[in-house]
Formats: structure tokens, sequence, C-alpha cells
């Protein structure tokens, strides 16, 4: 099988290796650099489904609440697609995900965050205070829309 032509950065390239058992080795997707920033959107999208789990809020003489106890089960779902995309940005011969941007999601976890933060705080008034979780969560989706934001200004630059 002839070489791909020089300059081709998109399609399949031949890999003209066989394996141990001396069968062609499948061709391999080219075209796609891996990118490390896509490694903060996997921290941060990890962050924020660890948030979920810690407390999120306590009033005084009672047990602190985490975020699945408040329902906050959706978070884990916008973590998981962070992570996904993420893992398709830095390990992209592995993970084929081409849905949009991380921005997007980090933003909507950082605006529905702290609305829920306002909302906590509002509940509780003076007699309790928001913990830990809330936080981990919305540091979580600083991390993956900054590693958008990185990754958007990354695809501008002249090659």
């Amino acid at each position: 099988m002839p070489p791909p032509p020089a300059g081709n950065d998109v399609g399949f390239a031949a890999s003209g290796s066989t394996s141990r058992l001396g069968l062609p080795q499948p061709a391999r997707p080219v075209g796609r650099r891996a990118n490390p920033i896509g490694w903060l959107a996997v921290i941060g999208g990890g962050g924020v489904a660890l948030g979920v789990f810690l407390p999120w809020a306590q009033a005084p003489g009672y047990q602190p609440v985490t975020g699945w106890a408040l329902g906050e089960w959706w978070f884990l779902l916008l973590a998981g697609f962070a992570v996904a995309r993420g893992l398709s940005m830095a390990i992209p011969e592995r993970f084929n995900l081409q849905m949009g941007t991380p921005v997007i999601g980090g933003a909507i976890i950082l605006f529905f965050g702290l609305s829920r933060l306002n909302s906590l705080k509002q509940q509780l008034g003076s007699n309790g205070s928001p913990r830990i979780g809330i936080y981990v969560v919305l540091l979580g989706g600083g991390l993956v829309t900054l590693a958008g934001l990185l990754q958007l200004l990354g695809d501008r630059r002249p090659r």
C-alpha cells in the first residue's frame, strides 16, 4: 500500500505494521493532535463530580447536606460530558468526541452553581453556611471553562 500523500492531515494513514499473529494493524486516524489542555477539563469535571458528594450546606445542630441529597445529581451529567470532552482533547486517538467545546459546559456549571450558592445563602440566612462541596463544584466548573477558553485560543494560533 503506498504511503499517504505529503501534507495529508485528514483521513486515515496505513500503519504498515503487523500484529504478533501476523495480521495487519488497522489504520489509525490522522489529523487531530493531542492537546494537554484537555487534562484541565478532565480534572475540572472530576472536581464537579466530587463536589456533588461533599457537604453543600449545614445549619447549626444538623448534619451537613450533600449536593446529592439536595437533588443536584444533574451536575454529574455535566461533569461526565466535561471529562469525556477533556479526554477527547487530551487523547484524541482513543476518545473521539467532537461535541462542542468545554466552554459551554463549564459556563453552565458556573451559572447554575453560582445560582445554587446564592439560593443556599438565602435559605440558610445567618443560621447556617454553605460548605465545601458547592465551592468544589464552582472550582471544577471554572477549570472546565478555562480549558475550553484555552482550547479556543490555541486553535486560533497560526501553525
